[in-house]
């Protein structure tokens, strides 16, 4: 709700999608350690169909395409044959395309 206005909105998405992911580990060093890594996208398309219906009130966000790309890289350490830690790091973006006028 806003609280200047009073108007509410409400966010109840639903999201239709896929991703593909491409990821690789390396050779055992050591028979101790590994390395590995992975990069995922994805694309999916998010709409409300029933909040105006039922609830009588704005959508938060409007229908949307919706992409994504993100990773990470780790090594992975075996302490015993049928136990390891992981340290890992990663990142990525995702983007919003609203429609509009333009972009219908």
């Amino acid at each position: 709700m806003n609280k200047e206005t009073g108007e509410t909105a409400s966010f109840h998405p639903v999201v239709v999608g896929g991703s593909v992911g491409i990821g690789s580990c390396g050779p055992m060093v050591d028979n101790a350690l590994r390395v590995y890594g992975e990069c995922d996208f994805s694309l999916g398309y998010s709409f409300t169909p029933y909040d105006s219906l039922f609830y009588n009130t704005g959508n938060l966000i409007p229908p949307n395409l919706t992409f994504a790309i993100w990773g990470y890289f780790g090594f992975e350490y075996f302490t015993a044959d049928t136990s390891s830690f992981f340290i890992q790091s990663g990142g990525g973006f995702k983007s919003l395309l609203v429609e509009d006028k333009k972009n219908i």
